[in-house]
């Protein structure tokens, strides 16, 4: 089984969103996915009652039905059950584990990064977040120095979100690029110094609705089965898509080993 935690100090940045995306893929190949909650907002907890609200949906619209391989739950509130959480889930032939974070700096969080395989941090290319994501890449190095070398540490990778066109052909080198503002070039290179994923995320109106709309092959299903609703099936289908290569990237990181 796959550990991930997805962690980011500031609130909004994208943590539940990634988790969805991830989940979404899994559920596409049909493997069981468990997403444990940690934050208070209720995004993820609340992700099934809200797809099947009628609440804002168009009159005919169909319900997506919820996957029988993905459940959403309330994560664990010490590191003992945790850990037998994940034993339990590895047992009942759980696939990948999402453990969605709060918001903020706390015993509780460290403690699920560490649990992970891999800790992923949702950042956008804005100077507050960029620091926030710097500060925790280099912390978990320093906690992997304290960490034996025949012991394995979490893998630690950032997950661009909402990344303006100019700097994302900046990072590539992509032809046809512009000159940066200095501002920008200055989250270029900070971006360069991290451990990025090579699958960046892009915000749209659908993908800002996934937690509305429910899994994408749900979403898709339900779509499909609807008048006038192939613009959306196809915004979805290309959603799914880029899920399906980030999904595929991260599930192919395995965990390093310590530097003790």
């Amino acid at each position: 089984m796959k550990v991930i935690t997805v962690a980011q100090q500031k609130g909004g940045s994208g943590k539940s969103t990634t988790c969805a995306i991830l989940a979404s893929a899994a559920v596409a190949q049909n493997l069981a996915v468990t997403i444990l909650d940690c934050d208070t907002d209720g995004q993820i907890m609340g992700w099934r009652n809200r797809m099947e609200a009628p609440v804002g949906k168009t009159q005919g619209a169909v319900v997506p039905t919820w996957p029988a391989t993905l459940t959403i739950t309330r994560a664990p509130t010490s590191v003992g059950a945790l850990y037998e959480a994940l034993d339990t889930l590895e047992e009942e032939g759980c696939a990948l584990c999402l453990i969605d974070t709060k918001p903020g700096s706390s015993v509780s969080t460290e403690e699920f990064m560490f649990a992970a395989d891999l800790v992923i941090i949702p950042t956008k290319p804005k100077t507050a977040e960029l620091t926030l994501s710097v500060n925790t890449v280099a912390w978990l190095e320093k906690c992997k120095d304290s960490v034996s070398r025949e012991s394995a540490f979490p893998a630690v990778r950032t997950l661009l979100l909402d990344c303006p066109l100019e700097i994302l052909r900046e990072l590539v080198q992509m032809e046809g690029r512009k000159k940066l503002s200095a501002l920008d070039q200055v989250a270029v290179d900070t971006l360069r110094r991290l451990p990025h994923l090579s699958v960046p995320i892009q915000t749209s109106k659908d993908l800002a609705n996934i937690l509305a709309y429910g899994p994408l092959p749900a979403a898709i299903a339900a779509h499909r089965a609807m008048a006038g609703q192939q613009l959306r099936v196809s915004a979805f289908e290309g959603l799914l898509a880029v899920a399906e290569l980030l999904f595929e990237e991260v599930m192919a990181i395995s965990p390093v080993m310590g530097r003790a």
